[in-house]
């Protein structure tokens, strides 16, 4: 729930950005944030690139449930258009075709953290198992997503991974 004053500063804006005696349409664009999924992933390729590195490959499929929510949401604007004497239209179909979405690239999951070993690729020091010395951050750790884009996690882990780091010096 937003105060008052926010909200009708998001109404003002709104009706300020449509031109009620214009046919015009304006395009909307959503992002929403993915749930981390194991199928999710980051790969590493046997083709290198041209440092010698291997390529990478991301496997990153939007899910029926999220494309779900994008819809809701969808519903419930268009409820509050209709209320500012706007109209929103949508193809239904389409939002829910995930081949009409790119990611935000805020990728999570795909190297991820997890108290149970079974799914994680790292220990609690942020070091990939099984090979010492090297530490992994980013918003590839997280087991799950939060409600804001990770910038405030991950600086967050920044200063952890520092910490760790120098104990082990």
């Amino acid at each position: 729930c937003w105060p008052q004053s926010q909200k009708n500063s998001i109404h003002r804006k709104i009706i300020d950005g449509f031109n009620k005696s214009s046919a015009s349409p304006y395009n909307l664009m959503i992002y929403c944030e993915q749930r981390p999924r194991a199928e999710n992933r980051i790969e590493l390729l046997r083709e290198k690139g041209r440092y010698g590195l291997p390529r990478v490959k991301i496997v990153n499929h939007i899910h029926a449930e999220e494309l779900e929510e994008v819809l809701r949401f969808l519903q419930h604007f268009k409820e509050k258009c209709r209320a500012w004497n706007y109209n929103l239209h949508y193809d239904p179909q389409a939002v829910l075709n995930s081949n009409n979405y790119t990611d935000a690239s805020h990728l999570m999951g795909g190297t991820r953290y997890s108290a149970d070993k079974d799914k994680s690729v790292l220990n609690r020091d942020l070091s990939l198992i099984g090979i010492p010395n090297l530490h992994l951050l980013g918003s590839s750790v997280f087991p799950t997503g939060g409600v804001e884009n990770p910038t405030h996690l991950i600086l967050c882990l920044s200063l952890y991974l520092a910490k760790v780091l120098k104990t082990n010096i």
